[in-house]
């Protein structure tokens, strides 16, 4: 297992589009909001993700929330040593469902 421990900087879009489908694993350290979008595109690009605030009151496959600092931590050791994880795209909530949704407030 090789885990790189240095941050490269700011990344162009293109290339973070390239390096996202070879992500395994994202973690969200924010301690307030609980829904980057950040953490959606992880998801779709079928990462696990590990954050301390939930991001809706619902479920979400391949998302984990922890307490602490350390429960992060063995969480992420966790998925990264596994070998049985099946790695698919996550796509929670579709944009033609949020759509409608906002198209319902205002028809009412």
């Amino acid at each position: 297992l090789q885990v790189s421990n240095q941050l490269t900087g700011e990344k162009a879009h293109s290339e973070i589009r390239n390096l996202m489908p070879r992500i395994k694993l994202f973690i969200y350290t924010s301690t307030y909001a609980g829904f980057g979008i950040g953490c959606l595109e992880a998801l779709y690009a079928v990462a696990n993700v590990i954050s301390f605030c939930s991001p809706m009151n619902a479920w979400i496959r391949q998302w984990h929330i922890k307490k602490s600092k350390e429960e992060m931590i063995q969480k992420a050791l966790e998925i990264l040593q596994s070998t049985a994880i099946v790695y698919k795209p996550v796509l929670p909530y579709k944009m033609t469902d949020s759509a409608i949704a906002v198209m319902k407030l205002f028809a009412g």
